[in-house]
């Protein structure tokens, strides 16, 4: 099935595209470093992940705190 994961900052912006193709429906782990699609670092805030499977797709809301 067709499967993307991307975080979005607080305005709605892509910052990074963790995964975007085939995937078995099983689960999985997924980490996210903190790095932009940009190479940069993503500053503290909120980010959003949003994971769309097969044309259903869920947001969750992440904070990020850097020490």
């Amino acid at each position: 099935m067709k499967v993307s994961i991307n975080i979005f900052d607080a305005e709605g912006n892509l910052v990074k595209s963790l995964y975007n193709g085939e995937q078995e429906p099983v689960l999985r782990e997924l980490a996210w470093d903190g790095s932009t699609d940009g190479g940069g670092q993503a500053g503290p805030g909120t980010y959003y992940l949003q994971v769309d499977a097969k044309g259903k797709g869920t947001m969750t809301k992440l904070v990020i705190e850097v020490e």
